[in-house]
């Protein structure tokens, strides 16, 4: 006599169908289409590459079904799991302790998450062409905070006086990369040695050579630092003054240049004035004590003199254009 399908027997359950044939091989009825990605004689299993809905584990034997989809996509990541997206994942629940849990991939070396679609902590860029998934991060343990990195861009955490991707350099004017120090760099110019600037004695500013976080001096003019080794126009700020065309520090204004009290810069005189070459110490007005044609300490053309108008003598004087003539009244 033949058996009654076992599909028959459970038509609440809706991923099964309600006609089956009989399996002489199996003995039973067979059903003869199964849904929700189910297979089996009774659609009693999930097909290759699902597995059991965690929230429906055990509609197969429940009479009254919450109607959940019975068997869920293992999707496992291409670039995160061992063989991409053809791989299969724990189709039920374990019954052994410590056994992967339900739906889990099988990861690659650096890759986690159920679907291994995430870079274990301290790796990062998941790639399929990767063969462990991800890339280890490469932190210096003596300038980051850790050995964790972006994800994304591998960029490790730095401490505070480190910089460059795995925080393996000092950050300007700072040496000695180490553990130890808390921040680890110290500042170069704590060893600078003493000079005399203007007849009294000043340090002299370091900075460090990222290459070998050497110490090496700043230029003498430069005041709290600098970016490159004796060059004025790398100065933090000036002890002195500064060019006003190019910001490099000086100690004093060069010919032809004057002395801005406000801004601290040597600023061009007027073009009327004349080089008087004699600017050789912070005492020299530098051919002129101004930016206009009155300030000049000589002219390149005539000079007219101002009259006053009380007691006629001269008060000043006016230089005039290189190739201009004196006016016809004088």
């Amino acid at each position: 006599m033949v058996d009654t399908c076992l599909c028959l027997q459970l038509t609440s359950n809706p991923y099964f169908t309600s006609t089956c044939r009989y399996s002489s091989a199996l003995g039973q009825g067979v059903c003869d289409v199964c849904e929700d990605h189910t297979t089996g004689a009774s659609c009693e299993l999930c097909q290759a590459r699902f597995y059991r809905n965690p929230t429906n584990v055990n509609v197969i034997n429940e009479q009254d079904p919450t109607g959940d989809t019975t068997c869920l996509a293992c999707a496992c990541d291409a670039a995160g799991a061992v063989n991409g997206t053809l791989t299969s994942c724990v189709q039920y629940p374990p019954t052994v302790s410590g056994a992967p849990g339900l739906g889990q991939c099988a990861c690659k070396s650096n890759t986690r998450g159920r679907a291994c679609s995430e870079c274990a902590p301290q790796t990062y860029a998941l790639s399929a062409s990767n063969a462990d998934g991800c890339t280890s991060c490469a932190c210096d343990a003596r300038g980051s905070l850790n050995n964790n990195c972006n994800v994304n861009t591998g960029v490790c955490e730095c401490r505070a006086r480190t910089t460059g991707p795995t925080c393996d350099v000092c950050v300007s004017g700072y040496t000695n990369l180490s553990s130890s120090h808390a921040d680890g760099c110290v500042l170069c110019r704590t060893s600078g040695p003493t000079i005399t600037i203007g007849g009294s004695p000043a340090q002299l500013f370091m900075t460090s050579n990222p290459a070998t976080n050497a110490c090496l001096p700043c230029h003498p003019q430069c005041n709290q630092g600098c970016s490159s080794t004796l060059n004025a126009s790398s100065c933090t700020a000036c002890r002195g003054l500064a060019m006003g065309s190019t910001g490099a520090c000086v100690e004093f204004c060069p010919d032809n240049t004057f002395a801005d009290t406000q801004t601290g810069l040597c600023l061009p005189c007027h073009s009327t004035c004349r080089v008087t070459g004699n600017c050789r110490s912070s005492g020299d007005t530098c051919s002129c004590t101004g930016p206009t044609r009155n300030d000049c300490d000589e002219c390149v053309g005539f000079t007219i003199l101002v009259a006053s108008n009380v007691t006629g003598g001269a008060t000043g004087y006016q230089c005039l254009d290189a190739n201009a003539t004196c006016p016809v009244a004088m």
